[in-house]
C-alpha cells in the first residue's frame, strides 16, 4: 500500500442480560448502564487538545508504505479502542485505518508505556492527531486523513487510544482473549490485545481487538543527503537543542522549522563546513515539527519531535 495526501495538521459479544435476554454490543449494555447525565459530565471533564481540523490543510505532503493489518472481524462496537504497540524496530507511526459504520471524527491520543491502569483518565495522554472518515462498514477500514509523525524506537511499547470524539459511534471491534496478548504482528511492530468503550476515557469493556489497520514508516537513519554528501539532524526526540551536521561544501544553508499547520517557527542559516551547528530551540513548545534544510536548489527535510 502507497499513499500520498496532504498532510493535515490516526466475534461477536454474546452477553446475556436479564432484561433483555439476548446478545448486545458493548454500547448497548453501557446505555443500559450508564445514565445519561453521567456521561455528559465525563464529556464536560475531558479537554479537547490540540485538534487539527480538515480545513487547516497545509502544503506538508506525507508517504509512508509500510502497513500492518489487523483482523477486521467486528462482531462488537462501541466508540473506540485503547492498546498497546511495541516497535521490534525504530518506526515512525503515521496513522491508522478504523472500521466504522457511520461518518466520524476520529481522534488519536497516545502514551508512553501501556494503556493499563489509563482507561478512564485524559492524565498522561496527548491528542497527536485527528481527522474526519467516511465510515465503510465491517470488514473495511478507512484511513484518518492525519500523519501524526509519531516516533517509537526499537524495543519500546507505546499505547494508542483511537476513538470516535462522539458518544454513539459505531466504532468496529473484536472480542479479544486477554489483554497483552498478540492481536496481529510482523517483524517491525506487535499490535496487543486492549479494550474497546465509550468516549471519552471510559474504555473498561475487556479485552476487545482494534479492527484496522497501523500505517507507518521506517526512518532512512539520521544521515540523509544534501547534495550527494551527508547530513544529520540530531537529537530527535529533542528539548533545547537541535545539532545539525553539515558535509563541508561552503554552501549557505536556510534552517526553517515549520509547526504541523505550516506555520513556520524557527528560521536561521549556516555555512555547511564540515562541523556541528547547535540551535537554541528553547522556543519551541513540545510536540511535532518539520525541519527543512536549503541550499541553493537542494533540499533535506525530516520530522522533529520536540519534548
Amino acid at each position: 500500500m502507497k499513499k500520498i495526501y496532504t498532510r493535515f495538521l490516526t466475534l461477536s459479544l454474546i452477553s446475556a442480560t436479564s432484561v433483555t435476554g439476548f446478545a448486545q454490543t458493548d454500547e448497548q449494555v453501557s446505555k443500559n448502564s450508564t445514565p445519561t447525565n453521567e456521561v455528559q459530565t465525563v464529556v464536560e471533564k475531558v479537554k479537547t487538545g490540540n485538534v487539527t481540523p480538515n480545513q487547516q490543510a497545509e502544503g506538508i505532503m506525507a508517504t509512508c508504505t509500510n502497513v500492518l493489518n489487523a483482523p477486521v472481524a467486528g462482531g462488537n462496537s462501541f466508540d473506540g479502542n485503547m492498546f498497546d504497540i511495541t516497535a521490534n524496530t525504530d518506526v515512525i507511526i503515521e496513522t491508522f485505518a478504523v472500521t466504522v459504520a457511520t461518518n466520524a471524527t476520529i481522534e488519536i491520543y497516545a502514551r508512553t508505556g501501556t494503556f493499563v491502569g489509563n482507561t478512564t483518565s485524559s492524565a498522561g495522554w496527548t491528542l497527536v492527531g485527528s481527522g474526519n472518515v467516511t465510515g465503510a462498514g465491517v470488514g473495511n477500514p478507512v484511513e484518518v486523513p492525519v500523519d501524526i509523525a509519531y516516533t517509537m524506537s526499537s524495543g519500546s511499547t507505546h499505547a494508542f487510544y483511537v476513538t470516535a470524539n462522539a458518544a454513539g459511534t459505531t466504532f468496529s471491534y473484536t472480542n479479544g482473549t486477554t489483554v497483552g496478548n498478540t492481536w496481529a504482528s510482523n517483524s517491525d511492530l506487535v499490535l496487543k490485545e486492549g479494550n474497546g468503550g465509550e468516549y471519552p476515557f471510559n474504555v473498561t469493556f475487556s479485552p476487545r481487538n482494534f479492527n484496522g489497520d497501523v500505517i507507518y514508516c521506517l526512518p532512512t537513519g539520521v544521515s540523509e543527503t544534501l547534495n550527494s554528501s551527508n547530513v544529520s539532524v540530531y537529537p530527535n526526540p529533542a528539548a533545547d537543542v537541535l545539532n545539525i551536521s553539515l558535509p563541508s561544501n561552503g554552501k549557505l544553508t536556510n534552517v526553517v522549522i515549520y509547526d504541523v499547520l505550516g506555520k513556520i517557527v524557527f528560521e536561521d542559516k549556516i555555512v555547511a563546513n564540515g562541523t556541528t551547528s547547535e540551535l537554541d530551540i528553547t522556543s519551541l513548545l513540545s510536540g511535532m515539527y518539520f525541519v527543512r534544510l536549503q541550499a541553493d536548489d537542494v533540499e533535506y527535510s525530516t520530522k522533529l519531535l520536540v519534548d
